[in-house]
C-alpha cells in the first residue's frame, strides 16, 4: 500500500505542467482578448469674461452645473448654491461694463456702433443770416372780432363761383384814422383771398336761401388791384353766421358816423366864413 501511493504521486507530479514563478498573476498564462474601455474626453469649460475683461478661474462654470439645471448652450443657466457666488461675480463685472459704455464719450461711442451709426462732427452755416421782423400791414390796426370761415368769388367770365379759400376772417379798425377794412388770409399760407373797406352802403343778402351764407359786393384789393368784386362766405353754422351780420351791420354804422364827420366839420367852417 505504501509503495503504491508513492509510485502514484510521483507519477502527477511527472505529468503536471511547470507553471512560471516568475509572472505571479493569472492573465499571464493566457493572453486577454477583451477590448479595453474607450477613453472620455476632456470636457471643456464655459468662461464668463466681460468685455475689456481678463478671464479668472473663478469665473468658470463647468459644463455639469448647466446641464444639471436644465439649460442648453447659450443660455444662462440658474445658480446653485456653489455657483451664486460665480454668478453675483459675472453679474457685477457685466454691470460695470454697461456703465463704462453708458458714460463714455462721442469717440468710444462711435468705435462700438461705428463710424456709419455715430457721427461726432460739427457743422456751422457758413453763411449766418440775421433774424429780419417782417409786418403783416396790421400793426397799427385792432381787431374787432375775428370769425372762421369759406370764402367763395364769382367769376363772370365762368359764370360760376370759384372757392377763394379757408381760414380767418377779421375786422381790423384803424387806430388813427379809426376806419374798418375786412381781411381774410387763407389757413397755413396766409395769403390774402379778401381785403376791402367796409362801406356803409354795403348790404349782406342771403346765399340761396341759406342761413349760412352771406353775398355781398365790394371794391376788393386781395390781387393789389381794384376789383368790383362779388363775394359769398359760409360758415358752419347759423349762430356763427348770424353773428358775422350783426358786426358787419354795426361797422357799417361805424363807418357811416365817420363819414359824416368831416361833412359836419365842413359846415361849420362855411357858416364861420359867412
Amino acid at each position: 500500500m505504501g509503495g503504491s501511493t508513492e509510485t502514484r504521486e510521483q507519477g502527477e507530479s511527472q505529468t503536471a505542467p511547470a507553471r512560471n514563478t516568475s509572472d505571479p498573476s493569472p492573465s499571464a498564462e493566457r493572453p486577454s482578448t477583451a477590448p479595453s474601455a474607450p477613453k472620455e474626453p476632456a470636457v471643456p469649460t464655459f468662461t464668463f469674461t466681460p468685455a475689456g475683461k481678463t478671464p479668472s478661474a473663478a469665473a468658470r462654470v463647468e459644463p455639469a452645473s448647466l446641464l444639471a439645471s436644465g439649460a442648453t448652450p447659450g443660455e444662462t443657466a440658474p445658480a446653485s448654491q456653489d455657483d451664486r457666488p460665480i454668478a453675483a461675480a459675472a453679474a457685477a463685472a457685466a454691470a460695470e461694463e454697461d456703465h463704462h459704455h453708458t458714460a463714455s464719450n462721442g469717440h468710444e461711442a462711435a468705435d462700438i456702433l461705428g463710424e456709419e451709426d455715430a457721427s461726432t462732427a460739427d457743422w456751422k452755416p457758413v453763411v449766418e443770416l440775421d433774424l429780419v421782423e417782417t409786418k403783416s400791414g396790421e400793426e397799427d390796426e385792432e381787431a374787432v372780432d375775428k370769425f372762421r370761415a369759406k370764402l367763395y368769388r364769382f367769376d363772370k367770365e365762368m359764370k360760376e363761383w370759384k372757392e377763394r379759400g379757408t381760414g380767418e376772417v377779421k375786422f381790423l379798425r384803424h387806430r388813427e384814422t379809426r376806419k374798418v377794412r375786412l381781411l381774410m388770409r387763407r389757413q397755413q399760407t396766409l395769403k390774402i383771398c379778401a381785403n376791402h373797406f367796409i362801406h356803409p352802403a354795403m348790404e349782406l343778402e342771403e346765399n340761396v336761401g341759406s342761413d349760412r351764407s352771406w353775398v355781398w359786393t365790394a371794391v376788393d384789393y386781395a390781387d393789389e388791384e381794384r376789383d368790383e368784386a362779388v363775394l359769398a362766405i359760409r360758415f358752419k353754422d347759423s349762430e356763427t353766421a348770424a353773428r358775422f351780420r350783426e358786426v358787419f351791420n354795426a361797422q357799417r354804422e361805424h363807418m357811416r358816423q365817420q363819414l359824416e364827420r368831416p361833412r359836419e366839420a365842413e359846415g361849420e367852417e362855411e357858416k364861420r366864413e359867412a
